[in-house]
């Protein structure tokens, strides 16, 4: 799979993305699998793991009031974890 990203013509392959002259991209990780990567590798708690995902970079950017709470009426964009 392949798409452009600003000015670069990126490749996908299954674990990583690269340029066309073979340079990395960037990082194919998703925030589901970050999630995950940080209770089953580094042995925080889901919650705290949630909150690193959510909450924190919410507040980071000024948006807490708004976005990275699980909150009736909140705008969100979830992770479902099976």
């Amino acid at each position: 799979m392949a798409f452009q990203s600003c000015l670069f013509n990126v490749k996908l392959h299954i674990k990583r993305a690269r340029l066309k002259d073979g340079a990395l991209a960037g990082s194919v990780l998703t925030m589901d699998k970050a999630v995950c990567n940080m209770v089953d590798k580094v042995g925080v708690s889901l919650t705290e793991a949630i909150q690193m995902a959510t909450a924190n970079p919410a507040r980071c950017l000024g948006v807490e009031s708004k976005k990275g709470i699980v909150i009736i009426y909140f705008m969100k964009s979830g992770v479902l974890f099976e």
